[in-house]
């Protein structure tokens, strides 16, 4: 599960629209980022303390550990499906060029 497939999935019907998207923004930013780093671990655990806080304001219990653990798993997920893509697009235009070059057009640049 992604960043955004997680956070829609705790957001689910809870009518906090524009907080979702800004938290998907943030951790959209911070997927591409080691989740390693401690930097990152420190601002995915002041993320998940502010959704733990908002889901129990609507009755939902959800605990930090398991919010820094899934959005930990969703970070590394979206970040590998980001690299999956950058190469599949790399790959693409590879194939282009040589495509290009065994038809006699021009050489890519």
């Amino acid at each position: 599960m992604n960043v955004n497939e997680l956070l829609n999935k705790l957001f689910r019907g809870l009518g906090e629209e524009s907080l979702k998207l800004e938290l998907m923004g943030i951790l959209g930013d911070l997927a591409d980022e080691d989740p390693s780093n401690p930097k990152v671990q420190r601002i995915v655990n002041q993320v998940c303390q502010s959704i733990v806080v908002l889901l129990s304001r609507h009755g939902r219990a959800y605990d930090v550990s398991k919010c820094v653990d899934d959005v930990t798993k969703a970070l590394m997920e979206t970040r590998a499906r980001r690299i999956a893509r950058a190469m599949a697009e790399e790959l693409r235009k590879i194939r282009e060029a040589v495509k290009e070059e065994l038809s006699g057009g021009p050489l890519p640049t």
